[in-house]
């Protein structure tokens, strides 16, 4: 689902990317604190970006000490201390991931996806306590995606709109005390739950044919050139809807760098997918 949700470095301010590192550093070791220990290998860029953007709007400021990590005891390296922001987003983290090994399991039969289930059982359980609600609309979005998947639905609108729910409900239920500010993460979010899921379903359009794997981009056992022309038009228009929220959040650093994700790298991105596709 993820992966993609990450700025472009070079035009990032020092600063930034300072903050940037410290933040998924400090996310890492709240995984292990608030989650379990093996919930740190579910670790991603994505969520430090989100944890970035909504630990601004939650008024928090991110403290950065410097620290040992498991992965790298010899050497301190700057972190963000534990607050409620990374708490969340380490919660979220864990959910995202098990649900995800789950969902690999029920479509693919992936054979590491059970070990993987039992390595984020513990954390799985502490954050679907934490986030109950949330937790039961995201295997409600997958269950809903599954059957989409079963009947092999054309239209890709309806799988792309759940993970745009699931997307829309972790700004939702965001540390958050304004409401509006609350409503204009959740739409920027939902925006790029859409571009998400078709991003991935582009990039991995080679590799479902192979695997005859269920993919909206593909019909008969090759690229939908309908369908992945539409896909690329809908992705564009969804950065538009987020840049378009994203202008209703009272942002000022976090601004600059969901700016940076919004207008430099998630088009790169999508040039980069639909330029490997080659169907002129």
């Amino acid at each position: 689902m993820f992966g993609y949700i990450r700025p472009f470095v070079g035009e990032l301010k020092v600063r930034q990317h300072d903050k940037y590192k410290a933040i998924y550093c400090g996310l890492c070791k709240s995984l292990g604190r608030n989650c379990s220990q093996s919930s740190r290998f579910a670790l991603q860029y994505d969520m430090a970006a989100f944890a970035y953007l909504i630990g601004e709007l939650a008024g928090e400021t991110f403290e950065i000490t410097r620290q040992s990590c498991i992965a790298h005891p010899l050497k301190v390296r700057p972190m963000a201390k534990d607050n409620k922001t990374l708490k969340y987003c380490a919660n979220i983290t864990s959910l995202l991931a098990y649900n995800k090994l789950n969902d690999m399991w029920i479509d693919e039969k992936k054979l590491y996806a059970p070990i993987g289930k039992a390595m984020l059982m513990s954390g799985y359980r502490k954050s679907k306590k934490a986030l109950d609600l949330l937790d039961t609309g995201m295997t409600n979005q997958l269950d809903i995606l599954h059957e989409y998947e079963e009947k092999s639905e054309e239209c890709f609108d309806y799988p792309a709109l759940t993970t745009a729910v699931i997307m829309e409900s972790i700004g939702q239920n965001a540390p958050i005390e304004d409401e509006k500010t609350k409503r204009a993460l959740s739409s920027l979010l939902k925006n790029l739950g859409i571009w998400l899921y078709l991003a991935d379903a582009a990039d991995d359009i080679i590799d479902d044919i192979k695997k005859g794997n269920y993919n909206p981009l593909t019909k008969n056992g090759a690229p939908y050139k309908e369908n992945i022309e539409l896909a690329k038009e809908v992705m564009t228009y969804s950065l538009v809807q987020a840049a378009k929220a994203r202008d209703l959040l009272p942002l000022k650093d976090a601004g600059e760098f969901i700016d940076n994700i919004i207008y430099l790298s998630l088009p790169a991105s999508a040039d980069r997918i639909y330029s490997k596709l080659n169907l002129n």
